[in-house]
């Protein structure tokens, strides 16, 4: 089996559990050496207001707030990070949910996003995040506007951490989170996070570092564990081990997953080229309690089905996000369904999975990829979909087609989640499994 496979796909047998959704603990503390602890609390000044305007029912404000950023010498200097926050007018005494939108690799803060969700009743916030994006474009007054794109983000931390980009990007996210916490018209246990790409990455990270704060958090297509055949693993490896180490202990997002407490979905593509499954299961497993994921098939930063993107330019990144965040924030109830894979015989020559709290009238289905001598590269899968039999208590079934042989398949469900005035399809799916003998390596 090619590295890290084997710890991204199970063997026939073994029983996963994706979301138990009981309460998890209080999370541990932040430890006080962490590196961004200096920045997960404290409401940052905003040094300038560009600009206000109200249009459309919603008032819109272009802003730069003071954070911190790095060094080649590995010290840590002062900045100023441009941000766009959207609210309803007219909505005076009232304390509405606040989000916190994430672009991904190569964005910059882009009105869309909280204008879209300012107009569904949140206070929306969306920085610009230097470290990964269009770092020339940026309206942030920062050291990597004058670099290039993807420059210093995986690279041995010596000098000291702060020469990763990566800490201008994690510091000015924390910041602008905590200025939206401080809004007098937000209601600080209804903090919402969403992002896509390296915007996913950056609402993981988010996620582990401000624990019971965030009520919820949506990701498509990012994860942590770099190390697992996501973008960067290359150089990771290419790392000593105590660079390597070191750099995952401050900038992989999987690393404080532990102190998650946020309800947590992640859309995921099952060929997908920056974040790959390993990554992404890690990442899942990781999370103590209150997770769900659905990998989509055949296409790389794609969701193509029901619930996924509406298209590249739609300001809102994927359909399900309005319903998911209003049934959590309405209390969760009636929970969300859980998909889970159940042991399989390979003599039975049937695939099975059961959906803890299966909505009526979902439809189930499988995707299977077959396992050719030469193992391709997740990318490169062709995924095959399958007919699912509904079962009695959320049991959904198919039988293997003789000529398959070893293949990978994973399995889920399709349902409508209404929620508030909201009624959207979503998909949900269990992860990746491995059925049959291992191909030759």
């Amino acid at each position: 089996m090619r590295p890290g496979i084997r710890d991204a796909v199970v063997s026939v047998g073994i029983l996963f559990f994706l979301g138990k959704c009981a309460a998890a603990a209080p999370a541990p503390a932040l430890e006080k050496d962490d590196l961004f602890a200096p920045y997960a609390k404290g409401v940052p000044k905003v040094t300038t207001v560009i600009s206000e305007e109200t249009k459309d029912g919603v008032k819109v404000t272009k802003l730069r707030f003071a954070s911190a950023e790095g060094s080649k010498e590995g010290e840590v200097k002062d900045c100023e990070i441009y941000a766009i926050m959207a609210r309803p007018a007219n909505t005076a005494g009232q304390k509405l949910p606040g989000m916190l939108v994430c672009h991904g690799g190569g964005g910059m803060a882009n009105e869309g996003g909280p204008i879209a969700w300012a107009k569904l009743g949140y206070v929306a916030i969306a920085p610009d995040l230097p470290g990964y994006g269009a770092n020339d474009k940026m309206l942030s007054i920062s050291r990597v506007t004058k670099m290039q794109f993807g420059a210093d983000q995986i690279i041995p931390l010596k000098p000291p951490p702060y020469v990763c980009v990566l800490f201008d990007a994690v510091t000015a996210g924390l910041r602008a989170f905590n200025l939206l916490e401080a809004q007098p018209d937000v209601d600080p246990k209804k903090l919402c996070m969403t992002g896509i790409s390296w915007g996913g990455y950056m609402v993981t990270m988010l996620s582990g570092l401000l624990d019971e704060r965030v009520k919820a958090t949506f990701n498509l297509y990012g994860s942590g564990f770099y190390q697992l055949e996501a973008i960067g693993s290359g150089a990771l490896k290419k790392m000593d081990e105590a660079d390597r180490n070191t750099w995952l202990k401050c900038f992989d997002a999987g690393t404080r997953l532990n102190r998650c407490r946020a309800t947590y979905l992640l859309y995921s593509s099952a060929n997908d080229i920056f974040f790959k499954p390993p990554s992404v299961m890690a990442t899942l497993d990781a999370i103590p309690a209150g997770k769900y994921l659905c990998f989509g098939p055949n296409k790389s930063h794609w969701m193509s089905l029901p619930g996924g993107p509406v298209r590249w330019e739609y300001p809102i990144n994927a359909e399900i996000e309005p319903a998911f965040f209003a049934h959590v924030l309405a209390g969760g109830n009636p929970p969300l369904p859980e998909p889970n894979a159940v042991a399989v015989s390979r003599d039975g020559k049937v695939l099975k999975f059961t959906v803890k709290n299966c909505p009526d009238r979902a439809v189930g289905w499988f995707y299977v990829s077959w396992l050719p001598d030469q193992p391709r590269g997740w990318d490169a899968r062709d995924w095959a979909r399958l007919e699912a039999v509904p079962g009695s208590n959320g049991e959904f079934t198919c039988a293997i087609p003789e000529s398959l042989g070893a293949f990978d398949w994973f399995g889920g469900i399709t349902f409508t989640l209404k929620a508030g005035t909201f009624a959207q399809p979503m998909s949900l799916s269990t992860k990746i499994y491995r059925c049959g003998e291992e191909p030759a390596k």
